[in-house]
């Protein structure tokens, strides 16, 4: 039987990540941070740990607000519908309608960092404000009232932290990646400020989407230097399955499984 059909009194087996890069935002170029999240393996094996299933968000994210504030509730939803058939197991036919979804107990977006940036960032949190001079791919910005607040977002704060602990995430990461250094001198790093584009903007998307639904802030934000070589797309392909893998390890130790 499909993991979509144990119901909810069965243990969990693993942990279903999902995982999402943009699409470039200018003429000519390439966002390796669709290119690292398509070359992802579809699972993480993890001897004597909880397995990691991931779910590839299949499409480049176009750039825009629009497209965001449209498509991130969706992704939350976890609806097969909303991803590529490809990527999801087997459908069980004698799934019922309201079983045609999987839980997420992780959601990564990736983003690129501007040229010259080589810093692989894990960020803490998400911005409210800030949009209204950055327009995106398609010339516009979001709706915004009058002190310039993204509409719908007036009561939320400033900013919005993910559930996760980022110092320890950083810990692991480093811990797990010795060979980081190879071929580039890359350093991780946490970053406490995601920008005021729609790296940023993703983000706190789905903390908001998060806040309303009153579930836990399970989603995090890596920014990825803007480096696209296949050497390139490989170490990044390398620091995501071992932020994964810690994030994780932490979300194991909260559903004790």
């Amino acid at each position: 039987m499909s993991d979509l059909a144990q119901g909810e009194n069965s243990k969990q087996k693993e942990i279903t990540a999902v995982i999402t890069g943009f699409a470039p935002w200018k003429p000519g170029q390439i966002n390796p941070s669709f290119l690292v999240c398509d070359a992802l393996p579809i699972s993480i094996d993890r001897p004597g740990k909880t397995p990691i299933r991931i779910i590839k968000y299949p499409h480049p994210i176009k750039t825009a607000y629009r497209t965001v504030q449209k498509l991130v509730p969706e992704l939350w939803d976890g609806r097969r519908g909303s991803y590529d058939p490809a990527i999801l197991p087997t459908p069980n036919p004698v799934l019922e309608a309201s079983e045609d979804r999987f839980s997420i107990d992780i959601m990564l977006h990736i983003g690129m960092l501007p040229p010259g940036m080589l810093a692989y960032s894990i960020e803490k949190n998400g911005g409210r404000d800030g949009y209204l001079h950055h327009p995106d791919v398609d010339g516009e910005i979001p709706e915004v009232d009058r002190k310039g607040v993204v509409i719908g977002w007036e009561r939320y704060p400033r900013t919005l932290e993910t559930e996760f602990d980022v110092t320890e995430l950083l810990k692991s990461c480093r811990h797990e990646l010795p060979v980081l250094r190879y071929p580039k001198d890359v350093p991780i790093c946490v970053s406490f400020n995601a920008g005021t584009f729609l790296c940023s903007f993703i983000y706190y998307s789905s903390l908001v989407e998060l806040l309303i639904r009153e579930e836990e802030k399970r989603v995090l934000f890596l920014h990825i230097p803007a480096a696209a070589s296949e050497a390139d797309v490989q170490q990044g392909v390398r620091v995501v399955i071992a932020l994964i893998s810690a994030i994780a390890d932490q979300k194991s130790e909260i559903l004790k499984v």
